[in-house]
């Protein structure tokens, strides 16, 4: 008989299996949610902000596209006055009306104009000066001084302006800033 297995070691497998690690850690989750929290935490004043000017230019180009609209109806023949409500606007409040009498000519399905939904859910200031004015027929305004519209956000956000020339009743748009409007052209 052969003894010489009988005399051998058995043979033991020696790999070494080294498991793959998959997924992360716990301390590395939590390190990335904290990297994550202080990202969003430093964004989160200047998302707010857009937003917050997003909603000023809304009813400010709102508005401009209506009173457009006024000037446009009174070149039909009529004069179309404008009363621009002044003070603190919220929900779905006037912002501006037709004068009475409305002619004819005046009548807008839009009459008067209220916040827009997508302003809502925030305060404006808004100021004009004068507050009331004509469109007259030539497409100039009456009285014939600049009037200027200011919008801004009641508790002191962005604000813009709209300012009609009185010779030729042109709209213009601007930033409002220490009492002044600087304008862009509509």
């Amino acid at each position: 008989p052969d003894h010489s297995l009988a005399n051998s070691k058995p043979v033991v497998s020696l790999k070494y299996s080294q498991s793959k690690r998959t997924g992360f850690t716990l301390l590395e989750l939590l390190v990335v949610v904290a990297i994550l929290g202080v990202i969003g935490w430093l964004g989160l004043p200047a998302a707010i902000q857009d937003y917050k000017k997003a909603q000023v230019n809304g009813l400010t180009t709102g508005l401009a596209g209506w009173l457009q609209e006024v000037r446009s109806s009174a070149l039909k023949g009529s004069a179309c006055t404008v009363v621009i409500s002044g003070g603190t606007i919220t929900a779905a409040q006037t912002v501006a009306s037709l004068g009475a009498p409305i002619p004819e000519t005046c009548a807008t399905p839009n009459n008067p104009y209220l916040l827009p939904e997508s302003a809502q859910g925030a305060s404006y200031s808004i100021t004009a000066n004068p507050t009331s004015f004509s469109f007259t027929p030539r497409a100039s305004i009456y009285p014939s001084t600049d009037v200027l519209i200011t919008i801004a956000m009641a508790n002191g956000g962005p604000s813009r302006c709209i300012q009609l020339n009185g010779l030729f009743g042109n709209l213009e748009l601007g930033d409002a800033s220490s009492g002044s409007c600087v304008v862009t052209r509509f």
